[in-house]
Order: C-alpha cells, then sequence, then structure tokens
C-alpha cells in the first residue's frame, strides 16, 4: 500500500501531477452532501431526525428535555414558507406541496406552486385559512432557518456538525425580540449560548430564547469553523424535501395569530413579523380602533389601552437586555 500511494515518486516529473493524491482529492465526493440532521419542535418535544429516523432528546434520566442549549452559528436573513394543502396528521412525512426558501418565489422543486411570486400569492394571504379555532391566518407558514450545534459539544460529531431548526411563525417574534437585544448590547448571536425553551402558557410549540453565556475563546475558534462549513450552506438552502417535516404545519399558522407577545396585543407580533419581512405593520386593526373610538362619547380609555398593551413588551425587552448585562 506504501508503494501504492507514492506511486508519483516513482514516475517522471511530467507524469507526476497525473497522479498527485492532494490535487485529485474530492474528485469522488465534492459536492454530495451526506444530509443534515433536523431539530423538530413537534407536540412540544425537541426531536432530532437524520437519514429517516427521529427521535426524542432526553437527558440523563431518559425523560423529555425542557430546553436546548445551544449556539446559533448561522441565521438565514429571508423568512421561508411551507405550504401544505391538507392537513397535518401525526406521524405523516409528505413534503410540503409548494415552498420557498427565500420568501419571494417558489422553489423550483415545489411540486404544485400556488403562485410567481410570494407577494402575490393566495395563500399567503391573511384570511387564507380558517383554523379549527375559528381564527383567521395563513395558509402559507413563515419560518426562519437556523444551523445550531450543541453548546457543550459544538463540533457534534454525533450528527456531522450543525444542524437545522426551523424556527415557525409562532415563535419569529421571541427571536426579533432576543437579536435586538443582543445587537443593542453589542452581542454577536453566534458568540453566546442560547437557551431555546417552550411558553409553556401557550397551547402550540411555541418556543422562548434566553441567554447563557458568553463563549470562550476555544469555542468561538469552533463556531467560526462549522459556520463556513458545507453543512452550515446547505441547511440554508436546501429545499424541505431533504429532511422529515419537523413540526406540525397545521399548528404555526394559528400560532401566528393566537400568539400573545410577552403579554402584549397581536398588534405587537404584527409589527414585528412584518418588519423582519420588510413589509409595513397591518393596519386594519389600527383603522378599526379608530373608527370605534369615534362613535365613543369619551375616547379616552382607548389610546390607555394601547398604551398598557405596549408596556409589557418593552418590560420584556428590559428584562433580556439584564441577562445580557449580567454575562459581563
Amino acid at each position: 500500500m506504501g508503494d501504492l500511494a507514492n506511486v508519483k515518486n516513482t514516475l517522471p516529473a511530467e507524469m507526476q501531477d497525473v497522479f498527485d493524491a492532494d490535487s485529485l482529492a474530492g474528485d469522488l465526493y465534492d459536492g454530495v452532501q451526506g444530509g443534515f440532521a433536523v431539530i423538530s419542535i413537534r407536540g412540544s418535544r425537541f426531536r432530532i431526525a437524520k437519514a429517516g429516523e427521529e427521535t426524542v432528546m432526553l437527558n440523563e434520566k431518559d425523560e423529555p428535555i425542557g430546553s436546548l442549549e445551544c449556539v446559533l452559528v448561522k441565521a438565514s436573513r429571508n423568512v421561508s414558507k411551507l405550504y401544505y394543502a391538507k392537513s397535518f396528521e401525526e406521524g405523516d412525512d409528505a413534503a410540503p406541496d409548494c415552498w420557498s426558501i427565500d420568501g419571494i418565489t417558489p422553489d423550483q422543486g415545489a411540486t404544485t406552486p400556488q403562485s410567481k411570486k410570494c407577494a402575490t400569492c393566495p395563500q399567503n394571504v391573511w384570511g387564507s385559512k380558517i383554523t379549527p379555532a375559528g381564527k383567521k391566518t395563513k395558509a402559507c407558514g413563515d419560518n426562519r432557518r437556523i444551523a445550531v450545534v450543541p453548546l457543550g459539544d459544538i463540533a457534534n460529531q454525533q450528527y456531522d456538525g450543525a444542524m437545522m431548526l426551523r424556527v415557525p411563525a409562532a415563535s419569529l417574534a421571541d427571536l426579533a425580540l432576543y437579536g435586538k437585544g443582543m445587537a443593542g448590547k453589542g452581542f454577536p448571536y453566534n458568540a453566546i449560548g442560547t437557551r431555546i425553551g417552550f411558553d409553556t402558557s401557550a397551547s402550540f410549540p411555541k418556543l422562548t430564547f434566553k441567554p447563557i453565556r458568553p463563549l470562550t475563546q476555544e469555542e468561538l475558534v469552533q463556531v467560526a469553523e462549522v459556520a463556513v462549513s458545507p453543512t452550515v450552506h446547505a441547511i440554508l438552502d436546501a429545499p424541505p424535501t431533504e429532511t422529515p417535516v419537523e413540526q406540525e404545519p397545521a399548528a404555526e399558522p394559528e400560532a401566528a395569530v393566537s400568539l400573545d407577545f410577552e403579554q402584549g396585543d397581536g398588534d405587537d407580533v404584527n409589527a414585528v413579523t412584518a418588519e423582519m419581512e420588510g413589509k409595513a405593520p397591518p393596519k386594519k386593526k389600527a383603522a378599526t380602533k379608530k373608527k370605534a373610538a369615534a362613535k365613543k362619547p369619551e375616547p379616552e380609555p382607548e389610546p390607555a389601552e394601547e398604551e398598557a398593551a405596549a408596556d409589557p413588551v418593552e418590560e420584556s425587552l428590559d428584562d433580556l437586555l439584564a441577562d445580557l448585562d449580567s454575562l459581563g
């Protein structure tokens, strides 16, 4: 075997480049993505799926973990979209009928594209779906792709590095609040350990995000290596058909309309979500308030109600900034 490995050394100089192991490296495997693990939150349980197998994440007592300690390595700038023509059923692993990775146009691999552009898609219109609770929502659900690694095991060799987490529509406002809080304090989101948990007051899978601690110098080096890996690139750009469905599609749109943003009203959620999508916040609700106030002889309570709704949001941001301050 040693003679075969050094075969070029036995050849004339003009032929050695043809059999150079370094230059040939990758010819047979570059561009082939072996797949990546997907973290799902179906049933308010953290699960890991890879190669067709899905397991619930357990602690040392073999109990489902209540929170995930991880590093947010890289997040997509775009809000992706998923549309299922049929409601999700437990155990269903069918691919979505239409999806968009960039939130602008349907992916070329979508089996049943609903429109040429997401902005004009009838499934992306508020009220295109009615939830079982009778609330209006969008038939096409929003989500943000994030490549994550365990805080205590950044290399994550068991699952070949970074894993994909799709943050559903119900949790986008909380993720935005978390990101803005860190940015306001000068913390890069990928330089901090993050605890992702579930909002126990919500009746649907809704994520929460809290800072744990700054990464060590060694951990920062590891995260930097993972961030430029082919796996992270694939996570942010790969179509959903390459991975199992990681959350109940029917729950995502319902969460978007029933979300209470840190005890605030629905306008707070719509404003943050619209800002993330590059759109103006919906004003239909505000217009309704003004019209209703005009009919009342004493309109003073209306502004007071709006002010009260905004206070908890400001307090939640203050709490987050206080947590970040404690990190030093």
